[in-house]
Parts: structure tokens; sequence; C-alpha cells
């Protein structure tokens, strides 16, 4: 894949940049609701294909993306993302999938919240990642 060059991370006094990428729609809305409220500016794709292209273009300081999406999977969008040097973008995987936190490591990803889990642990762990950007 070819890809623009890697970035420095987009954050506002407000909150980060957040890509939301799911194919599932209602989820990415109920996401984009929790974030915008908490003062963060969100985009959203609906696989990983759409999210690659957004990446170079926009510029997001948080990646919270699913696993199981068609096209470009959320595991390989990690290893495409960290193979083309994109190491500063936080990525958090937010899935249904029976997965481990080794298996998200492992594909690039920062954090593991699995869909079973309180919102709140993904909101806290966005805020941690916020408070982490340069």
């Amino acid at each position: 894949m070819k890809i623009g060059k890697p970035f420095t991370r987009r954050k506002s006094r407000q909150g980060a940049l957040i890509l939301i990428v799911d194919d599932d729609l209602h989820v990415r809305q109920m996401l984009r609701h929790m974030f915008e409220r908490d003062g963060h500016e969100v985009i959203e794709a609906e696989d990983g294909r759409a999210a690659w292209e957004l990446v170079p273009v926009r510029h997001p300081a948080i990646l919270v993306t699913d696993l199981q999406m068609p096209g470009l999977d959320g595991f390989s969008l990690c290893r495409e993302l960290r193979e083309h040097g994109f190491r500063q973008l936080r990525i958090i995987v937010y899935t249904g999938q029976l997965v481990t936190a080794e298996d998200t490591r492992n594909a690039g990803a920062d954090e593991l919240v699995l869909k079973t889990e309180p919102l709140s642990h993904l909101r806290d762990l966005v805020l941690k990642q916020r408070r982490n950007l340069p």
C-alpha cells in the first residue's frame, strides 16, 4: 500500500481528533456522540480501507477501530499503519471479537477494549491517551 508521510499528532485544547473505524453505523454514531460530548473532534470510516485513506489526510491523534470489518480488517489496518511509520498515532481496538491484549499489541494497537465492557472504560482510555499526546 502507498500512503503519505507520517505526521505529528493533532491535538487541540478542547480535545483530540479521533478517527472511529467500524462497519456498524450505530456503533460509530454512539462513539461519536460520546467523544464529541467530551470535547473531541470526530471523523468516521466504515472500514479499514477508508480509514487508511483518511489517516494521512486528516492526521488523527487517536484511532478507535473494530477488528472484524469487510475489506481491510482492524488487524491489517493496525499493521499497515505501523509498518508505514505512523507510530505516534494512538490505536485503541474496540471489538466484540474474542481476542487478547497481546494479539492486538502484536498487530500494533496500544489498547484493547471489548464491546462487552462498560463504555466508560473506552472513554477512560481515550482520555489517558489524550493526556499522553505531545
